[in-house]
C-alpha cells in the first residue's frame, strides 16, 4: 500500500470522493484534507491557512526542533530549556 503513497510525489486535486477512494497518503495529511474539504471549500488554496490555524505541533527530527502550525523553525524563537 505505501508504495502508492502520493504524500510527497503529489496528486491531482479532484475532490473529496477521489481523495477517499483513490489516493493513498499519510493518515495525518488525509485527515487534515478531509477536514478542510468538509468546510465546503473544494479548493486547496485555503489549505495553508487552515493548517496554520489548526496549530498542530510538529517535531523536526533532523534539527530536533519542534514547531507549531506551518511556521518554519527559523521564524520562531529558540526553545527555552
Amino acid at each position: 500500500m505505501w508504495s502508492r503513497d502520493a504524500s510527497t510525489s503529489g496528486f491531482d486535486d479532484t475532490g473529496l470522493a477521489t481523495l477517499v477512494a483513490d489516493i493513498v497518503i499519510v493518515p495525518k495529511l488525509f485527515r487534515r484534507l478531509v477536514d478542510h474539504l468538509h468546510l465546503g471549500d473544494n479548493s486547496l488554496a485555503g489549505l495553508p491557512a487552515f493548517l496554520d490555524q489548526a496549530a498542530d505541533r510538529f517535531f523536526i527530527l533532523s534539527t530536533t526542533h519542534s514547531t507549531t502550525g506551518l511556521e518554519t523553525p527559523s521564524s520562531k524563537s529558540p526553545p527555552t530549556p
